[in-house]
């Protein structure tokens, strides 16, 4: 349903989906994010859970590689904050927590089509490791921890009155490569 609060300066959209999951909705005229103020107490402390539940998950899929070093870039995404970071300034995952919940999707995905190539291509993925998966799927898009900052802007509504609307913009500095490859070479620092 609708979270409605007079007094704060946007709506948020909140629905209950499969498994408890919070999700977020957007329109086409205007991105609608979480504001966690907006949020009844229950629902934030469960939205807050939820991203626990995420990040504990993710360490414990990167912990099961064995690979070595692998607790030192759990701590540098912590220090970054991969975990409470958003996928997006505006799009898919543009929320708290959103980073990690869209990495454990993509691990979800590829774990699953691997099961599925495999059962129509028997013996096809042997030679990729679910350890292999889990690296290439959870840190593929480790630059984007730092990239998104909060802020506010003014929006039009369909009654022609202006809002100030909380949302993500992205403070990246012009790097001359894509997500992916940005995400590697933090990963090669490390």
């Amino acid at each position: 349903g609708n979270v409605f609060s007079p007094e704060k300066d946007s709506i948020v959209q909140v629905s209950v989906v499969k498994h408890d999951t919070l999700t977020q909705h957007t329109t086409d005229s205007l991105p609608i994010l979480y504001d966690l103020r907006l949020l009844s107490d229950k629902a934030k402390s469960e939205y807050q859970s939820k991203i626990k539940e995420n990040e504990k998950r993710f360490k414990e899929i990167l912990l099961a590689t064995g690979r070595p070093e692998i607790d030192y870039v759990i701590e540098q995404l912590e220090t970054m904050g991969f975990f409470t970071a958003p996928a997006s300034a505006n799009k898919h995952m543009s929320e708290d927590g959103g980073l990690c919940k869209h990495s454990l999707n993509v691990y979800d995905e590829a774990m699953g089509l691997k099961a599925l190539q495999d059962k129509i291509h028997p013996g096809i993925m042997n030679n990729i490791s679910d350890e292999s998966i889990a690296i290439a799927a959870l840190l593929h898009d480790v630059c984007k921890a730092d990239l998104y900052v909060k802020s506010v802007r003014q929006s039009k509504e369909i009654d022609g009155t202006w809002k100030k609307t909380r949302m993500f913009e992205c403070s990246e500095d012009a790097f001359p490569v894509g997500h992916g490859e940005k995400s590697v070479i933090m990963l090669l620092q490390w």
